[in-house]
């Protein structure tokens, strides 16, 4: 239970069924009931997901696995910035009485491995799934030359996406002299149909000096302003060696892909069709050394065929697929005897046709040229002491848009800090009258980051203190958490669409165990 009226239960069950060790079983659920620090918003869900593990003979296993999930939250809780002096206002630009987001999703498949032996072994994984939402939300127009009334416009968007996947797989563990390998070859298919409709039109306006909501959510019927229908085919051939000779370790890999991409305006019964393809590879070096240091490098190439179009004022364009290159090393480190592992690691990441919200319709995405993100990252796992832990991080991102028609080329994009770090350590009674009792603090900082595609407005930086402490007993444990103790609420904003950080969240959990 927690702040905002969050209440929250859980389960997970696992174990043999009927006393049978050959066929296991697990049943994992949760259900919350709960609202936001904004007012007239939900976050909702319902999730089950079942499984169940048959062991056919010693060399074949089965797994068929479930998932259900059904969430409400809110499609457009977002405040109006004022056009004048820049400041985010408390004025809501949608309408609470219409405001929702609504999804649910459903998946089914399995798992079968094969031994043949124990250096070769086959597997197949199947899932069907589908996923559907509907969405309302009013946003604005523009300002009129009074200066005080907010035209405003509602629009729904919904949803189908069926998907199918099968990836059929061979691993092969062999030897060539003193070079150990582990072969990994296989061919997967994916199959994707997707239909979004989008629907708007005029909402009624809203007085600046005294905004009413509620009374004012849109009632009139909204016209269909665009239909789409995709499909998606993918076929996947790939293969990996990783090899291993003493303290090297090798990995070679590589995948030829051929995607189908089918993309009907349902208004207009134009089609437009298209058979991108490509070869991707990666390839990434390891020595591991006796004392637990792992220095690495690796480079790798990615193709993403993508469904989706620009906005109807856009013209309604089909994504291109996406292409990226990343080059990265670094040094991992776990020391002999310590429960604590490090890793250090510089990485040079290009990637094209990246999708970014469209500033000017924000429900919406566009694909900026090409964007170069290069930087470091520090990480530690930490167990300092006997009951004491901890994990820190630090990030440095220098990303900038490297091509583009539009203004922001040489631009930072919208929403990337420079910097970020945390850190949160924590520590729990081993013996004594305070034996199974812990506390726990920490801290995270988000730097700067810039709200608009051509870098004129600064969202600020962000910082968060953490705390918590809990109580373990027989199997019972009860925890008080807190985040954001200070309640800091920053605006982060994307053009004239700003929403502001969590607030103080508290939250109170009873688990019990068996």
């Amino acid at each position: 239970m927690g702040n905002f009226d969050r209440y929250q239960g859980r389960f997970d069950f696992s174990g043999p069924s009927l006393d049978n060790d050959k066929l296991l079983y697990r049943f994992t659920g949760l259900v919350r009931d709960s609202g936001t620090q904004i007012p007239g918003t939900w976050d909702d869900r319902v999730f089950f997901a079942p499984s169940v593990t048959a062991k056919l003979n010693e060399d074949t296993t089965l797994t068929v696995l479930a998932e259900y999930e059904r969430s409400k939250t809110s499609m457009w809780p977002y405040y109006l910035r004022n056009p004048v002096t820049g400041v985010v206002t408390n004025i809501r630009l949608g309408d609470p009485a219409f405001d929702a987001l609504t999804q649910w999703q459903a998946s089914v498949g399995y798992r079968l491995e094969h031994r043949f032996n124990e250096a070769l072994a086959f597997r197949q994984h199947v899932r069907l799934g589908h996923v559907s939402f509907e969405g309302n939300m009013v946003d604005a127009l523009g300002l009129s030359p009074d200066g005080r009334t907010l035209n405003r416009y509602a629009a729904t968007f919904r949803e189908r996406l069926n998907t199918f996947n099968v990836d059929n797989q061979i691993e092969a563990k062999l030897a060539t002299g003193p070079i150990k390998h582990t072969v990994l070859a296989g061919v997967d298919y994916f199959r994707q149909s997707t239909t979004l409709d989008y629907y708007a039109g005029l909402a009624p306006s809203l007085d600046l000096t005294n905004p009413v909501y509620g009374s004012s959510a849109p009632t009139m019927p909204l016209g269909l302003m665009s239909t789409n229908s995709q499909t998606l085919g993918q076929v996947g051939l790939y293969a990996q060696d990783q090899m291993a000779w003493g303290g090297w370790r090798l990995t070679v890999g590589g995948r030829q892909d051929f995607a189908e991409l089918s993309n009907r305006n349902d208004l207009t019964g134009v089609t437009s069709n298209s058979e991108p393809s490509k070869f991707t590879g990666r390839a990434g070096l390891l020595y591991l050394f006796e004392s637990g240091l792992a220095p690495y490098v690796n480079y790798a190439t990615s193709f993403l065929p993508l469904t989706g179009t620009t906005a109807p004022q856009r013209g309604g364009t089909p994504f291109a697929p996406t292409t990226g290159e990343s080059f990265e090393a670094g040094i991992k480190y776990q020391p002999l005897g310590w429960n604590s592992y490090f890793t250090a690691t510089w990485f040079n990441l290009t990637k094209d046709n990246v999708l970014t919200i469209d500033p000017a319709f924000p429900t919406f995405s566009v694909q900026t040229g090409q964007v170069r993100s290069r930087g470091a990252e520090l990480e530690a796992v930490l167990s300092l002491a006997e009951g004491l832990k901890g994990v820190a991080s630090y990030s440095y991102t220098d990303a900038i848009v490297t091509r583009s028609n539009g203004l922001d080329l040489g631009k930072v994009p919208i929403g990337v800090p420079l910097q970020q770090a945390a850190i949160f350590l924590d520590y729990t009674w081993q013996n004594g009258l305070l034996a199974g009792f812990g506390v726990g603090a920490g801290a995270r900082w988000i730097g700067q980051t810039w709200a608009d595609e051509v870098n004129t407005i600064r969202n600020p930086a962000v910082t968060a203190f953490d705390a918590g402490v809990h109580y373990d007993y027989r199997g019972m444990r009860l925890g008080l958490n807190a985040r954001n103790l200070s309640d800091e609420r920053v605006p982060i904003c994307n053009g004239g669409t700003c929403a502001f950080t969590q607030g103080r969240t508290v939250l109170g959990s009873a688990t019990a165990r068996w």
